[in-house]
């Protein structure tokens, strides 16, 4: 037993074993830097070099990338800020720079030197006006055109030095004029005057004249306006005029054909000739019971055709044409492009006839025994 304790001793103090307290694996040595009790454990609260949560020296933050400033992690934003600013500024710059300009007076225009003062003046100052204006008479006077627009007024100078030496450029041809006609002959102020009075009788008669003319020619502009409004009423009128008389015409031709429909109904009968229906219905009637149609006649080629023929070829109720008669009748013109109707004999079918032309005594017997007699246009 000696022995064991011994052994156990010896187990006890050997640096290997993992109990002892001396071995650095141990972890209740306090040189182990596993040890929560070792200074020098990261996780130890006194170890003065425990990294901090935010701390950019965490190595668990270096190797996650987490360790980086705000403005490292966010670069991208600044830079968008940093753009939104420069363009802020140049607008900024823009703006004031306008305002600017805009608040810039225009350059004045240089003052207009005076004409030049002639060498011989008026001898006063209402006379230099004379003799102005009669040199401006001298000039050839323009056509005047109508509606056209004056040119804008140009800007007086706004500069004070220039103004104050047009004022005395004028104050100095206005002495020079009055000297001027101090030294001229009452002859020669009288040769102006007159010859002043003359041009202004001249541009009077000049503008009389043109406002004449102008009268004149609106006066005719304005007569031949009235004669062509008169002309389009007259026109208007007449067609009116026209219009009514074919409307009347339409209802008195309508008023005959039912007159003389009544009349052919009370003396329509199976069987009629020709003689009777001469006594029976007036011409008058018979033109007004013809009906017409817009299909155009063709002259070329004429055939004529009597009633008798027509009681023999066809059978009540049916319509003759021109067609039906190439069709039925034996040796009938087949050439023909024309139709007369013509009354002989006697009929005894109610038939409706289309034909170019009827003789009012074919028409009667048509009537008469209740068929209708058809005209077609001529061509």
């Amino acid at each position: 037993s000696g022995h064991d304790n011994l052994d156990i001793q010896y187990h006890l103090d050997n640096p290997d074993n993992p109990d002892n307290a001396d071995n650095p694996d141990n972890p209740d040595n306090p040189d182990n830097p596993d040890n929560p009790d070792n200074p020098d454990n990261p996780d130890n609260p006194d170890n003065p070099d425990r990294p901090t949560p935010d701390d950019p020296n965490d190595p668990a933050l270096i190797e996650n990338g987490e360790n980086k400033s705000f403005m490292s992690r966010y670069w991208w934003l600044w830079l968008i800020l940093l753009l939104i600013l420069v363009i802020l500024i140049a607008f900024i710059i823009i703006i004031v720079a306008t305002r600017r300009k805009n608040e810039e007076e225009e350059p004045t225009p240089p003052a207009a030197e005076p004409a030049p003062v002639p060498s011989v003046a008026p001898a006063t100052t209402e006379q230099s006006i004379e003799a102005d204006e009669a040199t401006v008479d001298e000039q050839p006077e323009q056509e005047e055109q109508p509606e056209q627009e004056e040119p804008a007024p140009e800007e007086e100078p706004t500069d004070n030095n220039a103004a104050a030496e047009a004022e005395a450029e004028i104050a100095a041809r206005k002495a020079e004029q009055e000297a001027a006609a101090a030294a001229m002959t009452p002859e020669e102020v009288a040769k102006k005057q007159a010859e002043a009075e003359a041009k202004k009788k001249e541009r009077a008669a000049k503008a009389k004249a043109t406002r004449e003319a102008n009268e004149a020619k609106r006066k005719a502009e304005q007569a031949a306006a009235a004669a062509a409004a008169a002309k389009a009423a007259e026109e208007l009128a007449k067609k009116q005029a026209e219009a009514e008389a074919k409307k009347k015409e339409r209802a008195a031709k309508a008023k005959a054909a039912r007159e003389a429909r009544a009349a052919a109904k009370a003396a329509e009968r199976e069987r009629i000739a020709a003689e009777e229906a001469q006594k029976l219905l007036a011409d008058e009637q018979a033109a007004a019971l013809i009906q017409e149609i817009e299909e155009p006649s063709d002259r070329t080629k004429q055939c004529i055709v009597n009633i008798d023929m027509l009681s023999k070829y066809f059978d009540n109720g049916e319509t003759v044409t021109l067609k039906e008669l190439q069709k039925r009748v034996p040796k009938f013109d087949r050439r023909a492009t024309y139709l007369k109707v013509l009354a002989r004999g006697t009929l005894d079918k109610k038939l409706t006839v289309v034909a170019d032309h009827f003789s009012l005594d074919a028409v009667k017997m048509i009537i008469l025994t209740g068929g209708n007699a058809i005209r077609k246009g001529q061509k």
